[in-house]
């Protein structure tokens, strides 16, 4: 396969070149652009009133790859519009993330929105996120080359993969379940850090999750809660037909 890399955490991060490593030594042709800096919670920002700029970076087995100055959605669509424009590829993937994107974080997330772009550029595209806090990519990266295969379905035309490795190590995860989005919610709370040189406040903002927020037992939150590698289909044509129909039948009128 000819594969598309990118991540929000940076060229440098330990989870895009581990990938990269085993995808080039599993055979396949890889690229890859990747932002500059990290770039978490970017969402699917793009650089609209901002020079872009890239350069070459050092990737395993000689893996033709670029550092940009832009977001993670920025990295996709410029490179496959223009830094390797005239090439087909058979797959984005963005990550690994060494935090989890589950639920509704998916909104915020920079790993999984560089994904999305690349099913809007017409890609069959995944995210893969992981709880990585020693830096060891290893197990998730084998599981996605291990089955690449089984990924690419025809329903990617209008969906990206969303998949969430609970623990980087083969023997703690219980198995793969398919699921749906689950939603996740947060204390979250705005401190005062400091005071700027006009002697504004500066705010950072912090939050933890809400475990006992309802959710479906069927979905990506709880089951990564248990223990399972989660595989979630996310629709890019996301208007809600039964709301479509509760405001057709109003008299809404210009």
């Amino acid at each position: 396969m000819k594969i598309f890399l990118t991540n929000d955490d940076g060229y440098y991060s330990s989870g895009i070149q581990t990938l990269a490593d085993l995808l080039a030594t599993a055979g396949h042709e890889v690229r890859a652009v990747a932002p500059l800096e990290e770039h978490s919670g970017a969402g699917h920002s793009l650089s609209l009133h901002k020079t872009l700029r890239y350069r070459a970076v050092e990737f395993p087995h000689g893996v033709t790859a670029y550092a940009l100055n832009g977001t993670p959605a920025d990295c996709v669509k410029f490179g496959v519009m223009e830094l390797f424009n005239g090439e087909r590829f058979d797959l984005v993937i963005s990550g690994i993330n060494n935090v989890l994107n589950i639920g509704t974080d998916i909104v915020y997330s920079g790993t999984f929105n560089a994904a999305m772009e690349g099913t809007i550029c017409g890609i069959p595209s995944i995210a893969v996120s992981t709880r990585s806090k020693d830096d060891d990519f290893l197990y998730p990266a084998e599981f996605i080359v291990k089955n690449l295969e089984h990924f690419i379905v025809p329903s990617l035309k209008d969906s990206t993969l969303n998949i969430n490795i609970p623990y980087n190590k083969a023997d703690k995860n219980k198995g793969v379940c398919i699921t749906t989005l689950g939603e996740v919610r947060y204390s979250d709370a705005y401190r005062v850090v400091g005071e700027d040189a006009d002697g504004g406040k500066e705010y950072l903002l912090y939050g933890n999750p809400v475990w006992e927020h309802p959710n479906e037992d069927s979905c990506d939150f709880i089951k990564t809660k248990e223990g399972y590698i989660t595989i979630t289909p996310i629709l890019i044509h996301a208007a809600d037909k039964k709301a479509m129909r509760q405001l057709s039948a109003k008299d809404i009128r210009p």
